[in-house]
């Protein structure tokens, strides 16, 4: 095997100039998953980990550009370019797990050309744009006119991408869904992305063809503001956008119809309560719709919080750590009082009134207590901590348990063991975990 490491985007071009056939590598995590398949003898690596020049990103009144190397965790990270491009970090945060976040890349993501490519659906709801440049020039090139087929584009043997571009306009209309047999670390079964903006409707879905596609019959139906009686007048539609196929993850049947449900219900949720851009014919409705939209932002700044959470934990471990990365776990002593503002602090969820617990925990009193805030496994974990005798904890967290569910908040107790007990409130996806434990 071969290695390349160029120092910057100049000596890169003119190295894969010089060998066409090098594969550019950037987060390297593609290129592991097939690491073991093969023939390395032959095989040229082009390490772009080196070319400062592909690093970074930029967000400005007209659009966001992402350098060749920026990760998913550098959008996670950025509570301005989540809030601009929610569906970035939406889809960022469920690709494999922390790990891979940080060092996969959106560019790679692209190149890959994998049809289950969590980042491309909603790159092509937001209308991206990729550079691609040679030792010959630069082009830029609709990110939905690059793939060919099946691992097939547009780009020549020499070219880089060495940009993505998403012009920054208003949009009413963000949603991303993922289907996999789990809800984190799992390869896409099926997914899909709709905006709406001035420009129109865009529909984007992944694992349902030889790469990941745009929808235009459906998005031509949306734009005539069609109206579906069922998931089939959906799923009807969707037959000219897409050819899912039989595989060891699904099957082309399923694929098909989870996606027509999915957007059904999207579309249904919709048309009960109309998106921000519709006509308002009465106050009323204005009232409804500045409710919805109110709501809309809280859970966009709760989400924010947490992203900006974990990137100030990952910046610190990166500064202590020697070398390679660890997941985001920390535990930092708080005094009893410091408890009640950090849980006041929390983002409100589903089901959850961090008001509420911080109250109920005020009022409790009794053994000394302390608040330990991290990270792991995506989710902010909190560790309530009760000194004294076991017996003493468990009767803290009973009541504290008890005053919760008087309060009407939805929760699920975990599995207990000898020292601590879980308790899991909120959405699958962004759970909240508190354990509370005792100590002899």
């Amino acid at each position: 095997m071969k290695l390349l490491r160029p120092a910057s985007l100049d000596e890169a071009l003119a190295l894969l100039s010089a060998a066409p056939a090098a594969r550019p590598v950037a987060g390297g995590t593609d290129l592991l998953v097939s690491w073991h398949h093969h023939d390395k003898r032959d095989w040229t690596l082009l390490d772009l980990s080196r070319v400062d020049g592909l690093r970074g990103h930029t967000l400005d009144e007209h659009a966001l550009t992402l350098g060749a190397l920026t990760t998913y965790w550098d959008v996670v990270g950025d509570a301005a370019v989540s809030r601009a491009f929610p569906l970035l970090a939406q889809a960022a945060r469920q690709v494999g797990a922390v790990q891979i976040q940080t060092r996969g890349t959106w560019a790679g993501n692209i190149a890959n050309g994998s049809p289950a490519a969590d980042g491309v659906p909603a790159l092509l709801a937001y209308d991206a744009r990729i550079t691609l440049q040679s030792v010959r020039g630069a082009r830029e090139i609709p990110l939905d006119e690059y793939f060919l087929g099946y691992k097939r584009t547009v780009r020549a043997a020499d070219e880089l991408i060495v940009a993505i571009r998403l012009p920054r306009v208003a949009y009413d209309v963000a949603w991303f869904h993922k289907v996999g047999a789990r809800a984190a670390q799992t390869i896409a079964k099926v997914g899909v992305a709709i905006t709406h903006a001035p420009r129109g409707w865009r529909v984007a879905a992944n694992s349902v063809a030889p790469f990941v596609c745009r929808c235009p019959r459906l998005e031509a139906a949306l734009e005539a503001d069609a109206r579906f009686a069922n998931p089939e007048d959906v799923q009807a539609l969707l037959a000219a956008d897409i050819a899912p196929i039989d595989d060891i993850r699904s099957t082309a049947a399923y694929r098909a119809n989870v996606l027509g449900r999915l957007i059904y219900h999207w579309w249904q949720e919709q048309a009960r309560a109309p998106a921000v851009h519709a006509s308002m014919e009465t106050t009323q409705h204005e009232a409804r719709d500045s409710a919805r939209l109110d709501q809309a932002l809280r859970r966009e700044r709760s989400i924010m919080l947490m992203n900006e959470t974990a990137q100030s934990l990952v910046n610190e471990i990166r500064a202590a750590a020697s070398g390679g990365f660890r997941t985001p776990v920390r535990s930092e002593p708080m005094a009893a009082a410091e408890a009640f503002d950090v849980v006041s602090a929390l983002p409100a969820r589903d089901g959850l009134n961090p008001d509420a617990v911080a109250e109920h925990l005020r009022s409790l009193g009794g053994a000394a207590k302390e608040i330990r805030v991290g990270l792991a496994g995506g989710q902010t974990v909190l560790t309530l901590a009760v000194s004294g005798a076991r017996q003493a904890a468990f009767a803290w967290a009973d009541a504290l348990l008890e005053r919760m569910s008087a309060s009407g908040i939805k929760m699920n107790i975990g599995p207990q063991k000898p020292t601590s007990m879980k308790v899991f409130w909120g959405k699958p996806d962004i759970n909240t975990l508190i354990d509370l434990g005792g100590e002899d």
